[in-house]
Order: C-alpha cells, then structure tokens, then sequence
C-alpha cells in the first residue's frame, strides 16, 4: 500500500496550529488546577471557620441537651447557601439536633457514625468541629457544604478557555498560512527543479534563485551540484565499461578460487576417510592381539592344560604382546612426529653392525614365511657415522618387515652402500612381491594408510611404518624412495646423512665379529645381583614382576609403596649398616613421587645411583628424570635381560655424571 503524502506547507501549518494549541492548554489547564485547588482551599478554609464558631455558638445549648436552641441556632447557617446540612451531636455521638438545607437530599443522621454514609457524594465536603463547654468537649459538630457551585464556577472557565484556544489556533493556522508561502514558495521551485532532474535526468536545467538567504544559498549549492553532476555523468559513462571488464576478471577469479575450495575440499574429505579407514583399521590391530593375549591367558588358567600347552600359551601371549606394543609404539611415534616432539641424537653409530643387527632381528619372521633374507655391504662404507642408532634401527626394522610382510615367496635382500660425492649412507631393500601400482605409491607415505583399503584387511598392520620412516630419514639428513611394478615387486632405498668427517675412515672388507659379544636384542650373558636393591614402585602387579626378575638375578630386594617409604627404607638400611647399592624409583606414586623422593635423597648428599622407571617416553621425559637426579632412565615395559644389565652396570661403577641413554626393548 503506498504510503500517503502531506506537503510541508501542511505540516507547517498543522505543526504551528498544534503547538499554539497545545500551549494554550497547557497553561489554560495549569491555570485551572491552580485556581480549582484555590477555590477548594477557600471554600474548605470558610466551611472550617463557620463550623468552629458554629460549635462555639450551640456549646451551652449542647451541652444542656436543648434539642430547640440548638436547632434555632444551627438555623442561622441558611444565611450560606452553600450549607447543605449542619449536625450536632452530643458527646455520646446522639443527634442533638440539625439543620438541612433546601437542596440537601439524603437521610437525617441519627448518630455521629452515619454522617458519612448519608453525605458521601462527590458534590459535597463535610467538615467537623468539637464542641466544648467550660473548656471540656461536649459534642460534634458536623457541617456538609455543596461543591456544584464551585463545579459549575470550573466549568465556565474551562468553556471560556476551550473558546480562547480555539480563537487563537485560528489566528495562529491563519499566519501559518502567510509564512509558508512566503517561506516555501523558493523551496517547492528547487523540488520541482530536483524532481525534473531526477525524471528526466536533465542536468542542464537550472533553479531560479529569489532571494540572498538560506534559500539562496542552498539553489546556489542546487546548481553547483548540477553543474557538478552534469561533469561527472560522462566520466561515469567511461567508468562503466572499465567496471565491467573488472566483473569480468573478478568472475574468472572466483570461479579460480571455486575450483581450488572444492579440489581442497575433495582432499580433506579424503583424508577425512583415511583416518576413518585407519581408525576401523587400527580398531582392528589392537583388538586382534588383545583378544589373543586374553584368550590364552583365560586358558592358562584352566587347570586342564598341560605343561606343553601351557608353555605354547605363554608363547603366544608373550608374542601377540609385542605385536600389540609396536603398534603402541608407532602411534606415539607418529604422534610426535606430526606435534614436532620428536627428537634424534648425534652420536657414533656403527653403520655395518647396526645392520647385521636389524637384519638379524627380522630373519625370524622371514624364516617363518619361507623367505631368504640376506644383507650384503657394498664396500667401502664409514667405519663410524654421526647419526641415532635407536632411529636408524628403527628405519631398518621397519622398511626390511615391510617388504617381508608383502611378500609371500622368494626373498628380500638388503645392501648398504656409501655416497661420498653426498655425504650420504644408503639402505636398499629390493623384495619380489605384490608390488605397487603409480597411484598407491603415491598415497604410500602418508600416515594412517597404506597402498589400499584391502592391503590393511590383507596383510594387517597400522599403516604408520613407512610414514615414519620417511619423516625419520628426513630428520637424520635424508629420505626414502621407492620403485615398484604390480606382480614383480619393490625396491626401496632410505638413506641419512653422515657428514663429511665420516668418510676420513674406511672399511674396505668384512669385519671380524667378536662372539663374545651379547646380542642387540639383550639375551646374551645376564650377570648376578648378588647386591641388596631398593625397588620403589606402587603398582602390585609391577612389584612382583621387577623383583621377581631382580630375585631371579641374585639381588636382595625390599619394596617402598612410595617416594616417602624409599626415603625411610635408605635411611634405615644405612643405621643398620647394610646399605643399599641401587634405587630403581617409580616416578609416579602417590604421596611422594619420584621426582620429588629423588631430589631429597640428592639434596642429603645420598649418592646411591637411582635408575628412573616411567610409563613416560615422550621427547623431555628422560632429561626431566635426569634433572631431577637420577642416574639413568628405563622405560615400560621392562626388559628382563635389560634390566640386570643396567644394574649390573651402575652397582659395578656407582654414580657417574654421563649416564647411559637406556631405550626398552619390547
């Protein structure tokens, strides 16, 4: 619905007219209450007088009870015709007598406690005086004045009002009139002109200016614009075919940017589906050996089982249980890799031996499959690199397990060779199995998937392995590549940096091993404890399983629930002068932890060397034990074999200041 128009000079007028009004009636009305509430105040200030020399009139009368001089007397109140009604009571409130005016309607009032309900009425007033006699009251009087001749004073003046405003919202409405015209004749002349320019849009026409005032100023600011306007119309014409030409690049752009949003949206969502294919996948590796190592121990309890199979469950367990702790261990890894946390060292690294270890390591597994494994050195290689023994193992073991896992016969052979123009050290591991096509190389390194979704549910595994292998051989100066075919097989090469230093030292042949020497895996010669140990540790399970390893091994032990009861067994031990000779604390117990027992026993010039035991194995675990004074640091699980090594070692040469960096062997 279009909205109605008034023009200004009707709002003008109508604005004027309604202000005069308004004024009028404000000040009429304040004037009329002012003189409405000075008429009451009069009135009841009159009625008050003649009512208390009224009662001082009847007061003899009253106070003999002469109902005949007091009505002769209340008589005299007709000389006010105002009076409607005048009352006196004696002081029991009984009517002595009254006088009613001509124009008073109601009942007579037989008792003081009536006047109210017989006057009540907004025509009248009712005013109350006591009557005395010799100084004491002797009655009421009760006088009831007529309030229409004050009402019909009120309305005359609000008529004769109402006609004064009227009067002069005419004569204001009539001079509202003449100032218009006279004020906004100029101004419809400039609307008439603005709306011809914007119907019509001629901008040549200009708008008369009548007088030098503000009316003049604004047609001269009018034309101006105009004039203005008139310039700006063609460079606007201009502007209009550069704009377009700008939509149209801009368009393009978006469409540019479009495609990229949905070719990134198309690869969040397929990683949004690799994650969810590696969680069901990685539901499904940790379930598996779960479920084994449950089952089997449930039938270790079955007291029908015999020795052998007894025997084969604890095997199985024991094997499953590892399974399931390196799969542990690539989730942490990946995790630290993907947050930054992960760490390598820079330390002296025996190329050749490292490899014959991890070679060694994984011929279990390709025995089992039927495989050949075999590891060659391309000579020359450096004697002794710079580099993270436990990283590089961990790189081999898990490139030489892959092609082992994704083979089914034949075998997998692994050379290293030495690049002294880069600086470099080379492993390749060349397989003859499935193979892989271009597109699942291209996803191969990714974490959380593998070639595809039917290699996981084929072959099994978490899809981290060769992810971390890459991110690792990035991290110590390297890379790892591959070159694969379907059906015929993969080769892959992982190579590190050694720096320049590496390659002053040679080998050119063989080396000869030394048979005495214990395995990487820690099952060489165990030593015997025959020592008193201390084994702070809160958890039942682990206080069983280390001391029975440690009791195994000759040691002595006594248990502390706590950082406090270490601190109190040391104490006690040393009065009763067999001492302890090692401390393997717990780092987390309640009441006082590792941590906090460590630092006392420090800062009391303890010197027994303390060997941190923790669940923790992130990137500053190790130096936070250190730091707090602790001698060495093993991780859970616990290696049985590795575990009296480390002992042996720290009873056998006390404290030191350069710790071993001790890694668990799972």
């Amino acid at each position: 619905m279009p909205m109605k128009t008034t023009q200004f000079s009707t709002k003008l007028v109508l604005a004027i007219g309604g202000l005069t009004a308004g004024a009028l009636l404000i000040v009429g009305g304040i004037l009329g209450l002012l003189d409405l509430r000075s008429a009451n105040q009069q009135l009841q200030q009159r009625i008050d007088v003649e009512c208390r020399l009224m009662a001082e009139a009847v007061s003899a009368a009253v106070a003999f009870n002469d109902s005949k001089t007091t009505a002769d007397l209340l008589r005299s109140t007709m000389a006010d015709p105002t009076v409607l009604l005048a009352a006196a009571f004696d002081e029991h409130g009984v009517l002595v007598a009254d006088f009613r005016g001509p124009a008073f309607t109601g009942d007579t009032p037989k008792a003081l406690g009536n006047v109210d309900a017989t006057v009540g009425s907004t025509n009248s007033m009712a005013v109350n005086a006591v009557i005395k006699a010799g100084g004491e009251p002797v009655g009421t009087l009760v006088m009831v004045c007529d309030l229409r001749p004050l009402q019909a004073r009120l309305i005359r003046q609000g008529l004769i009002a109402a006609g004064t405003v009227l009067v002069a919202l005419l004569a204001s409405m009539f001079a509202a009139t003449r100032i218009s015209r006279l004020l906004l004749g100029p101004i419809a002349s400039l609307s008439a002109v603005a709306k011809r320019v914007a119907r019509d849009g001629e901008y040549g026409i200009r708008a008369k200016k009548f007088q030098d005032d503000e009316v003049g100023l604004l047609t001269d600011a009018l034309n101006g614009m105009l004039d203005h306007i008139q310039g700006q119309n063609d460079s606007l014409l201009r502007s209009n075919d550069d704009l377009e030409r700008r939509v149209n690049e801009r368009t393009s752009e978006l469409e540019r940017q479009a495609a990229a949003l949905s070719a990134a949206r198309d690869a969040a969502e397929a990683a949004s589906r690799a994650k969810s294919d590696f969680l069901a996948n990685m539901s499904h590796e940790i379930r598996t050996p779960m479920t084994a190592i449950l089952g089997y121990a449930d039938l270790l309890v079955d007291q029908g089982q015999s020795e052998e199979q007894r025997t084969d469950c604890i095997q199985t367990v024991r094997r499953n249980g590892e399974h399931l702790m390196s799969i542990i261990n690539d989730i942490l890894d990946i995790s630290k890799i993907e947050a930054g946390a992960m760490t390598v060292e820079c330390i002296e690294v025996d190329p050749i031996a490292l490899l014959r270890e991890a070679v060694d390591m994984m011929q279990v597994r390709a025995r089992a499959k039927g495989l050949q494994l075999s590891a060659t050195v391309s000579y020359p290689v450096p004697a002794t690199i710079k580099s993270d023994p436990v990283r590089l193992r961990q790189i081999l073991v898990n490139i030489i397990g892959n092609a082992i896992k994704f083979t089914e016969q034949g075998r997998v052979d692994v050379t290293l060779t030495a690049q002294p123009a880069t600086s470099t050290l080379s492993v390749v591991v060349a397989d003859s199995g499935i193979g892989m096509s271009g597109d699942q190389i291209s996803r191969l390194f990714r974490p959380f998937s593998q070639a595809d979704g039917t290699m996981a549910r084929r072959f099994g595994g978490t899809g981290l392995g060769l992810a971390i292998s890459q991110r690792l051989c990035e991290m110590l100066g390297g890379s790892v590549r591959v070159e694969s075919q379907l059906g015929r097989g993969t080769v892959f090469t992982a190579s590190i940096g050694t720096g320049t230093e590496a390659f002053q030292r040679l080998v050119t042949q063989e080396p000869a091993q030394s048979p005495a020497e214990p395995s990487a895996n820690g099952r060489g010669a165990e030593h015997a404890l025959n020592y008193r140990i201390l084994l702070a540790e809160d958890g039942p399970d682990n206080q069983r399983l280390i001391s029975f390893h440690l009791r195994k091994a000759g040691a002595a032990v006594d248990i502390a629930e706590n950082g406090k009861f270490a601190i109190e067994n040391i104490a006690r031990a040393n009065s009763e002068g067999n001492p302890y000779r090692l401390v393997l604390m717990d780092m987390q117990m309640p009441e006082l932890d590792g941590y906090s027992a460590t630092a006392q026993l420090r800062e009391q010039a303890c010197d027994l060397p303390i060997i941190a035991l923790t669940a923790h194995a992130m990137a500053g675990d190790r130096e936070k034990c250190l730091a707090a004074g602790c001698d060495d640091y093993m991780t859970k699980p616990v290696n049985r074999a590795q575990l009296v090594e480390l002992c042996h070692k720290w009873i056998s040469r006390g404290r030191s200041p350069q710790p071993a960096n001790t890694q668990s062997l799972t």
